[in-house]
């Protein structure tokens, strides 16, 4: 039955349940359609009778993306309406986009960019006639976020959670990352010879059985594959791991290497990006800043985004709101496990809210949530987003992964490019 619903999915298709890329927008009819007020949670009991009905001027039916949908009816998935919330903008991220944006040029064929320093790389993209729309936007995605020069999170945690039985297990982690290229607040915004775009350790902390395992990795700019060493316990050395770990699965999660922050694969080594549609729906943009409260006395308090306490245990409960999107798909090569992934993109901030994860049989296997937050960066208070928490769910395994930090996020703080190295992921397995 699984299956059989996941592919009433597919051949619904994300296109279908979003507008085909330049097409019109339908008017609304005043009188044929009822606003629901913010706060209205939308579930499969109440779903069919508010189908019809408007949330900012916008059909409910419309609002909702295929597998979402999908979710709610079979899975119980609820979601709770708000008003669209814009992100104040960063005045040094929009001048570093007028300033390098006309220097960036992108080869078709190999799906590169070359002239990318910092900002946007393709701030005005022309969806209705552009045929290379949908690699530019997976660019912008990668390269346009407004996600800080560096990150230190102290303490984030994986919850790897049973459909069927619940939580397996809580898993604290330590992550810092330091960009090399697009440094918006910094004197220069591209360090080193501009080949490596950024540096990342993630290192464990709990549970003493896992405690010091970690990885560094260092991601190229060049589409060069990531170099990633793993520090193993039992012998108490790092190790080199293989070119492809980037499209393997995190450990023990349900998140595929390129499934963090919904895309993180070099897109030249993807086949195609096609933009498959656009309009305005419901997504996960203003979440609360904080996804896990470690020192709460139970799980569902600690986990507040997720309902967890009940079944399916991956079911999330934060807030909805209504924006411009558009859906790009990226095809894989042979070798890569899935046969195609949707990337939701935001329109105006290119942040990545969820994508979708087909198997090789072209079954909806995965989704992946990634909410953003609005942070200060440290040094300067200017706004940055980036994502409190993250689930990755495994609908044929019935398991999913939830990802999440506690609100002391560190972003533009005093982290150096030093202390995010192999010496470094070492020391801390020791």
């Amino acid at each position: 039955m699984l299956i059989a619903s996941c592919r009433s999915v597919r051949a619904a298709g994300l296109a279908a349940g979003l507008l085909a890329v330049g097409s019109a927008v339908p008017l609304l009819s005043a009188a044929s359609a009822e606003d629901v007020a913010p706060g209205t949670v939308l579930g499969r009991d109440n779903l069919d009778a508010l189908r019809d009905k408007t949330f900012q001027g916008h059909r409910i039916g419309d609002l909702l993306i295929p597998e979402v949908e999908w979710h709610i009816k079979t899975h119980g998935l609820a979601l709770t309406l708000t008003e669209t919330k814009p992100y104040p903008p960063d005045p040094a991220f929009v001048a570093a986009t007028r300033k390098y944006a006309p220097g960036v040029a992108l080869d078709p064929a190999s799906r590169n960019i070359s002239g990318w320093v910092a900002g946007v790389p393709f701030p005005d993209i022309d969806a209705g006639s552009d045929p290379d729309a949908g690699l530019k936007l997976i660019w912008n995605m990668l390269r346009g976020r407004n996600r800080g020069d560096s990150i230190y999170q102290p303490r984030t945690s994986f919850v790897l959670v049973d459909g069927r039985t619940g939580p397996d297990r809580v898993q604290e982690w330590r992550y810092m990352r330091f960009n090399m290229k697009g440094r918006i607040h910094d004197t220069v915004p591209v360090l080193g010879d501009g080949r490596i775009y950024e540096k990342e350790i993630n290192v464990a902390m709990l549970p003493q059985d896992i405690k010091g395992v970690g990885t560094f990795t260092i991601r190229y700019d060049t589409g060069q594959v990531n170099d990633t060493w793993a520090y193993v316990r039992e012998i108490r050395r790092t190790r080199r791991l293989s070119g492809g770990s980037w499209m393997e699965p995190i450990g023990s999660t349900d998140i595929l290497g390129d499934d963090f922050g919904a895309f993180n694969a070099h897109p030249t080594w993807y086949e195609k990006f096609e933009l498959v549609g656009q309009g305005t729906r419901l997504v996960i943009a203003n979440s609360p800043r904080t996804g896990w409260f470690p020192d709460a006395a139970s799980l569902a308090d600690q986990f507040p985004r997720q309902d967890i306490a009940n079944p399916p245990y991956f079911n999330i409960t934060d807030v909805w709101e209504p924006r411009r999107v558009y859906v790009v798909r990226g095809t894989p090569k042979s070798d890569h496990p899935q046969s195609r992934k949707d990337v939701v993109i935001d329109a105006t901030t290119w942040n990545a809210f969820m994508n979708f994860g087909y198997n090789k049989e072209g079954v909806h296997q995965k989704t992946q949530y990634v909410p953003a937050s609005v942070y200060e960066s440290v040094d300067n208070g200017a706004p940055v987003q980036y994502e409190p928490w993250a689930m990755g769910v495994d609908f044929i395994r019935m398991h999913a992964t939830t990802y999440a930090t506690t609100g002391d996020l560190y972003i533009n703080g005093p982290l150096k490019e030093d202390d995010v190295s192999l010496s470094v992921l070492e020391a801390a397995g020791r």
